[in-house]
């Protein structure tokens, strides 16, 4: 089984990526819920780490079974950010990272299926628990 963790920015202090399934029953072509921001964790910002069978992870979602983190990076040539981050039913290309062990004991989700493309994470403006999440996640 594997290990519950949340994922936080290492840029913004106490912001954890957050999950909302909800609706997510079964695959959806572009996708669907909501990916983005929270302060603090909480049921929507925890994951499991599951090893696939090519070397990736897929992350699952805790709160949702069977709900997995998808980014979706087409468009992504050169530094900036875009894509699409948001939410699938099942693991399929789109939703397999490779993780990075960076110098400062962090980590970064790499895209599996985008080349140089990450998963990324910006909590400006949130100082307290949102209702419904913030900051915007997508692909860098």
């Amino acid at each position: 089984m594997a290990k519950t963790v949340t994922i936080g920015s290492a840029a913004f202090k106490n912001i954890f990526l957050r999950l909302d399934g909800t609706g997510v029953t079964q695959p959806i072509g572009p996708g669907g819920g909501v990916a983005n921001a929270q302060f603090g964790p909480g049921p929507m910002q925890q994951f499991r780490l599951e090893d696939q069978a090519d070397g990736s992870v897929a992350i699952a979602s805790v709160a949702f079974p069977k709900v997995y983190l998808r980014l979706d990076g087409r468009g992504i040539t050169a530094p900036g950010n875009g894509g699409v981050v948001n939410a699938q039913f099942g693991v399929g290309p789109w939703e397999k990272f490779q993780v990075e062990p960076q110098d400062d004991g962090s980590y970064c989700f790499l895209s599996r299926e985008f080349p140089n493309v990450y998963l990324r994470l910006d909590g400006t403006g949130i100082t307290a628990p949102l209702p419904s999440g913030g900051g915007t996640v997508n692909a860098q």
